[in-house]
């Protein structure tokens, strides 16, 4: 996953990364906690894991896709910021250190599309976790996946590179597919040449009781739930989850 797509990834996200990062600082505030290590689960290209290392947090990144994970080391290297970048499974992965927060942005747990990887996911943050650490995380929900993003097509572009984005929900399995044709200009090309890469990607979608209910199963105490980047409760039409979690002193 994320594989020849790191190559253009980040050229058509439009995402406000510093959101994200001001949401968990709210939360950390909220909860009267002040990490100092930070896994970032699923972290991508790098760009929540760099803000949060400028914003003074001991970050490391773990993240399955060598080729997301090359970006986001070279970025650390360009912007000065020391992380440490892991590539694991975030359904095994493991830190020989424990750390006070985990987050995973950007419905990370959606692409566990088996309901036992989730468990083994969340089973796995118990283990990095000091007593009292929190969990941080999101997920698309079935209303996203099935109404916005479901049997659409998205369509990117600019002067080096072309995405076409076909999205189809199946309703009886909660899996939304996402097809990934895009063309990158060839750097050495005067004539317009691109390159063709395709990708193939599906998340799942998990209600809030299976969510609820893995958590449990790994001992992680659910604190909060809210929608979209404010501390408000979902409501249907709620598209990203937020769950507020940590392990019990």
């Amino acid at each position: 996953m994320y594989n020849d797509f790191a190559k253009i990834y980040d050229r058509f996200q439009e995402i406000d990364y510093d959101e994200f990062v001001d949401f968990y600082k709210k939360i950390f505030a909220e909860n009267n906690f002040y990490p100092e290590t930070v896994i970032d689960l699923g972290c991508g290209s790098g760009e929540i894991s760099l803000r949060m290392s400028k914003s003074g947090y001991k970050i490391v990144g773990v993240d399955i896709s060598e080729d997301m994970l090359a970006i986001a080391q070279d970025k650390a290297f360009e912007q000065g910021s020391d992380i440490l970048f892991l590539n694991q499974d975030m359904a095994e992965f493991e830190y020989p250190n424990k750390a006070d927060a985990v987050i995973s942005s950007l419905d990370c747990i959606n692409y566990l599309t088996e309901y036992e990887d989730v468990e083994k996911t969340f089973k796995c943050v118990k283990q990095v976790l000091l007593d009292g650490g929190l969990f941080i995380f999101d997920i698309n929900s079935e209303y996203k996946l099935s109404e916005i993003l479901g049997n659409n097509t998205f369509i990117y572009e600019d002067d080096d590179a072309f995405c076409v984005w076909d999205c189809g929900y199946f309703p009886d399995d909660k899996i939304c597919g996402f097809e990934l044709n895009f063309f990158v200009k060839t750097a050495e090309s005067r004539d317009g040449k691109y390159d063709r890469y395709f990708e193939y990607q599906e998340e799942h979608a998990y209600c809030i009781d299976e969510i609820k209910s893995a958590l449990s199963e790994a001992g992680l105490n659910l604190l909060n739930i809210y929608a979209d980047l404010k501390c408000e409760t979902p409501i249907e039409t709620s598209e990203r989850i937020f769950f507020i979690c940590n392990l019990p002193r």
